[in-house]
């Protein structure tokens, strides 16, 4: 076992750290997982047009010489758990990434799939003594006037969030826009995670994280039981999916959008959180719970160092909204941002430390049902012109059901990932489209309320009707007048089939 006093001077070039927050819940929890790519976090960005290769290639060098906790290695000392972080980081003394021309494969698109499903099965376990990333260029087409790119990035989840994870993808493109300008690089927009650490510890001691815990406390025993949409028993279902979760999402164009920011415009609230209470209600609708525990994970970053450094530090804490099918979407809109204002002001208490705190851990049992994320970040891209479309590939893990929103354009997608030990992919599809179909409903009228709107959609229902009046007797004969007469009827054709 290695003394932490030692580690300190036994590199010149690196620095020895504790593991804290959301680096320590994702280690722990990762240590345990029987999935060893269970915190495997992955995108790829779709770039359709030309790409100067070795350009793009310094760029993604640079962008992760300018990072340290992607070169983050962890050991145990005689202190316990320590990470070590590089003080400075060369470029060129990182690998280059890979590259696959696939273009003249016969599907070119399912070749790279392949290539980065493979590398998603991989087993990625936090104290592996490989890189916690990996980049891959993949050229899906290349004509005369055009190509087509699969830049593929895959991390540790104990590296980045999603927060973080977007940041540095957009960093590497502003690399490569100078350099492919002939222009400087700039200086990095990232402080080391160091600081982020040193600020953590220091509220550790601090009165506001006395107040933070007092808080949680007392609201943690007001929480009510959480609900889940799934219908299998979760005690015998997988704890969590990653790489394999079922994805569904739609999309409010332009014109919903606008309806929701008018239907808020009084309260002053936006159109997402019009659309976050629109979720809320129908998870009201399909439970019949008032009372939903929902997981909101939280930043952190706002106020902090964090907001300029690459790593974990969001925090998934339990949010109570009370629902009653009378309110209209705007008024229960307006209690969630109340709910909300009132939680975020709490938001730098661990949820692991929450968890301990109220004897949840190795309980078996849920601090919260489904997940509302609301992603704030940009996902897209301009690479000298080429504009990049970011697909999500793995998020880490999702245990029940995780509902994202973000901003498209003028548009808002809702995407629902759920757990397939959890939810069938069909289940999945159909809450989604009744989702969607709620949602559009409950903008018909402002003073339409929560429990006015029918949950089955208009196909939905007409299957129902269909369903419930069973077979259609039609006579075939014109002696044909009566049910004894279609029973004979049927006698006389298919009685000597066997």
């Amino acid at each position: 076992m290695l003394n932490t006093s030692e580690l300190n001077t036994s590199f010149a070039t690196e620095r020895v750290l504790p593991v804290v927050g959301a680096q320590q819940g994702i280690w722990l929890a990762d240590q345990i997982s029987p999935v060893k790519n269970g915190y495997t976090v992955a995108h790829y960005v779709e770039l359709q047009g030309r790409i100067d290769l070795q350009c793009l290639r310094d760029a993604i060098r640079i962008g992760l010489s300018e990072a340290d906790t992607p070169h983050t290695r962890f050991m145990e000392s005689a202190d316990g758990l320590v990470q070590v972080l590089p003080i400075t980081c060369q470029a060129d003394t990182l690998p280059e990434p890979g590259y696959r021309d696939l273009s003249a494969n016969a599907d070119p698109v399912a070749a790279a799939f392949a290539l980065m499903g493979a590398d998603l099965e991989h087993a990625l376990p936090a104290d592996t003594p490989e890189p916690l990333y990996h980049h891959l260029l993949l050229r899906v087409a290349a004509h005369e006037v055009s190509e087509r790119w699969f830049w593929y990035q895959r991390y540790h989840h104990v590296c980045v969030d999603g927060y973080s994870f977007a940041a540095l993808t957009r960093r590497m493109a502003e690399i490569y826009n100078a350099l492919r300008q002939g222009r400087a690089v700039g200086e990095s927009p990232f402080v080391s995670f160091a600081e982020v650490i040193e600020e953590h510890n220091a509220y550790q001691i601090s009165e506001i994280r006395q107040r933070d815990q007092r808080f949680w406390k007392d609201y943690a025993t007001q929480l009510a039981t959480p609900v889940s949409l799934s219908t299998c028993d979760a005690a015998s279902a997988q704890t969590f999916a990653n790489t394999e979760v079922h994805r569904e999402r739609f999309m409010l164009d332009a014109n919903t959008v606008a309806q929701l920011t008018a239907l808020g415009h009084e309260r002053r609230l936006s159109a997402t959180e019009m659309a976050m209470s629109g979720v809320f209600a129908y998870l009201h609708r399909m439970t019949g719970a008032e009372n939903l525990v929902v997981g909101i994970p939280f930043m952190r970053r706002m106020g902090s160092v964090a907001i300029s450094a690459v790593g974990p530090v969001v925090n998934v804490l339990p949010l109570q909204l009370h629902v009653e099918p009378r309110l209209c979407l705007g008024e229960l809109a307006q209690r969630l941002a109340a709910e909300l204002k009132r939680v975020r002001r709490h938001q730098r208490y661990d949820a692991e430390q929450l968890q301990r705190d109220i004897g949840l851990v190795g309980s078996h049992r849920a601090l919260y049902g489904p997940t509302l994320n609301l992603k704030i970040y940009d996902q897209g891209l301009n690479m000298e012109g080429v504009q990049g479309v970011t697909h999500l590939l793995a998020a880490g893990p999702v245990e029940d059901l995780e509902f994202g929103l973000w901003q498209e354009g003028d548009a808002l997608v809702i995407e629902l990932a759920a757990n397939p030990a959890r939810y069938a992919a069909i289940e999945l599809h159909l809450h989604g489209t009744r989702l969607a179909g709620f949602l559009h409903a409950l903008l018909a009228g402002e003073s339409l309320t929560i429990g006015d709107i029918p949950l089955p959609g208009a196909d939905e229902q007409a299957a129902l009707e269909a369903w419930s009046q069973g077979p259609s007797l039609t006579p075939q004969a014109e002696d044909v007048h009566t049910v004894l007469d279609i029973f004979l009827q049927q006698v006389r054709t298919q009685g000597t089939q066997r």
